[in-house]
């Protein structure tokens, strides 16, 4: 217990003997009250059922909403109480803070959780087995699976909810230095739910159990459905906390490197690429980390400079550490896309687009990369991600839609809507595919020579 003081803290500030004593006394009455609602049924499987749905929703308010709020305020509560910056003076390592941040902020919500979750268990196994009474609705008989799965789900859902939340917050420090006001941690939160959702469906028409059945194929190998959710969830799980440990390294400032990114692009492009149905998923994915990897690199001027002179003076290991994560993402959108298409043609809704014409995706986003960092590039500048996000809705959206609707549809074609996806017809597919090209190639030239002259005159004469 030495090793995380952050626990430790907990422990003393948490687990006073009022609040050890009055836990268990609420839930206890909380249990007593619905067991008691129960009792004019005069049937052991409707006391069981109503305290399984009870120690669910228990455990829930419990661990994943309340404890899900904590772990987004370990670090938030920090930084507004100005005491983030004696914690990253400490000798503590990455790990002991990211142990004593997520599991030291909901240690009191899992002593909850574990006494709903203690109820829960004892329903789930003297219900394994038993009739379902006729007049119920459906005669699904709860089986010790089923009720094994109940508990993981459960579980994992928390974990990983709890684990969402600390890294959705841990960005809020950058954004803390720059306005100097109070933060919040309610949208962490509210987007970690969110993320955990996918992961635990409730299913109140078989008596909340969390049953998965079916099959999934996935590099043509039929794999049960449960299990295949269940491993997804612990390697969510996994990438939660590694994408923690990073960003903890970077708020200590210790030397980092893209391992970890690539370690990540490697395994989700190779888990999406296993599902022969479609292969829509993938370029979803590559999308989206592209823009993350390219919103989450802090590439100001100093940044870039540092990273040149490490190429110039042959610091192999200095180029590794500062590698844009953009440009590491970049490979990984081009096979995420060639794997997709794979030369055929891809439906999507009423709109067919050509593995041709999707590798315009490539020329826009290089053409993004370059708008961010033009704006990055700017030392006046002290929002240049915000400022970015204004001009890329204004070229995606508001110019082609403004275009489309005075009737201008070949000045619309300039933008990436106009192009991706307009409706082929035969006779102009090769205009539309050369405007297309000839538009991107021509704002890259563009953003590219502006973003040179910018170096020039603000970051080549600094010494």
């Amino acid at each position: 217990m030495t090793t995380y003081p952050e626990i430790k803290r907990n422990l003393w500030l948490e687990f006073s003997p009022h609040r050890l004593i009055a836990l268990p006394i609420i839930l206890g009455l909380v249990f007593l009250i619905f067991s008691y609602s129960q009792e004019q049924e005069r049937e052991l499987w409707h006391l069981l059922n109503s305290l399984k749905i009870t120690a669910t929703i228990c455990f829930v308010a419990l661990v994943f909403v309340w404890g899900t709020y904590n772990a987004s305020r370990s670090v938030v509560d920090e930084i507004n109480d100005a005491t983030w910056d004696w914690q990253r003076l400490s000798a503590q390592s990455p790990w002991q803070v990211m142990i004593g941040k997520l599991f030291g902020s909901t240690l009191y919500n899992w002593y909850g959780g574990i006494l709903a979750l203690a109820v829960l268990v004892a329903a789930l196994l003297c219900q394994v087995g038993m009739p379902v009474p006729p007049y119920v609705g459906h005669s699904h008989v709860l089986t010790l699976p089923e009720a094994v799965q109940t508990i993981y789900f459960l579980v994992i859902g928390a974990l990983i909810a709890q684990a969402a939340a600390l890294l959705f917050s841990l960005p809020k420090i950058n954004l803390a230095t720059v306005n100097r006001r109070k933060l919040r941690g309610f949208g962490a939160m509210l987007l970690s739910l969110y993320l955990v959702s996918n992961f635990s469906v409730f299913d109140l028409k078989s008596s909340m159990s969390f049953y998965i059945s079916g099959t999934v194929s996935w590099y043509g190998t039929e794999l049960a459905l449960v299990a295949h959710r269940a491993v997804l969830a612990l390697a969510v799980y996994f990438f939660l906390l590694l994408g923690i440990y990073v960003q903890l390294c970077k708020q200590l400032k210790l030397t980092t490197n893209p391992l970890a990114w690539l370690f990540f692009l490697l395994f989700w492009t190779l888990y999406f690429a296993g599902f022969d149905h479609t292969k829509l998923p993938l370029i979803i994915f590559g999308l989206c980390c592209f823009y993350l990897a390219l919103f989450s690199d802090q590439w100001h001027g100093i940044a870039l400079r540092h990273w040149i002179a490490c190429w110039q003076q042959r610091n192999w290991i200095g180029v590794w550490q500062k590698f844009p994560l953009w440009l590491l993402t970049l490979p990984f959108l081009i096979f995420a896309i060639q794997l997709a298409l794979n030369g055929q043609t891809y439906i999507v809704g009423t709109y067919a687009v050509h593995s041709v014409w999707l590798w315009l995706i490539i020329g826009y986003v290089v053409r993004d990369a370059l708008l961010v960092h033009f704006f990055c590039l700017d030392p006046k500048l002290k929002q240049p991600a915000l400022t970015a996000c204004i001009y890329l809705a204004i070229l995606y959206i508001l110019i082609p839609a403004v275009f489309w609707v005075l009737g201008f549809h070949f000045l619309a074609k300039l933008f990436f809507i106009g192009v991706i996806f307009h409706s082929l017809d035969n006779s102009y597919a090769l205009l539309n595919l050369s405007i297309g090209f000839s538009a991107v190639f021509g704002q890259i030239v563009l953003l590219g020579w502006l973003i040179l002259d910018r170096w020039k005159r603000h970051w080549v004469k600094i010494s």
